[in-house]
């Protein structure tokens, strides 16, 4: 594109101003098509790879299967309305990890008919918090283009922000 414009005799500062609008389109390109990868999870996708139309299909296949279109609510009843599932939803996570009161015989029978404990090794390794060495090489031992749940963040993500 750049030789048409050349050959033109384009000014300067309208050459340099094609260039730079160009390599920020190729930027925003690149941030899309990185961005699709992680939520394809494609494993042979190859850095500087145009996206294809199979590519970008692949994604919104994948998107598809993700998205709830209908929700079974306690009472029986079918909800479809994409604002009903969210609240639903919502609320059947608060209903889960509300706080109730505990049966106090019945904690005290489960209690006390433990039979296996932990060794006093055990325990005390269980006591202690988890050191950053260890998250650190747990990290460091993941794939560094996989992505452990569905954010999308990759370890590859998180390494730049550790400090060791």
């Amino acid at each position: 594109m750049y030789e048409k414009y050349k050959a033109q005799k384009f000014c300067d500062y309208n050459f340099t101003r094609l260039q730079n609008l160009e390599d920020e389109l190729n930027n925003i390109v690149s941030k899309e098509v990185k961005g699709a990868t992680l939520r394809a999870k494609i494993q042979w996708f190859e850095e500087g790879e145009r996206p294809t139309r199979l590519f970008l299909n692949l994604e919104k296949s994948r998107q598809k299967v993700k998205v709830m279109k209908s929700l079974l609510k306690d009472d029986g009843t079918v909800v479809t309305d994409r604002e009903t599932i969210m609240h639903e939803q919502v609320d059947f996570y608060k209903n889960l990890y509300k706080r109730e009161s505990t049966d106090k015989n019945a904690s005290s029978v489960l209690i006390n008919n433990v039979t296996w404990l932990l060794s006093p090794i055990d325990t005390r390794f269980c006591d202690e918090g988890l050191k950053s060495e260890e998250l650190f090489d747990a990290l460091k031992s993941m794939k560094p283009d996989k992505s452990p749940g569905l954010d999308g963040l990759t370890p590859q993500f998180y390494k730049p922000f550790w400090s060791e």
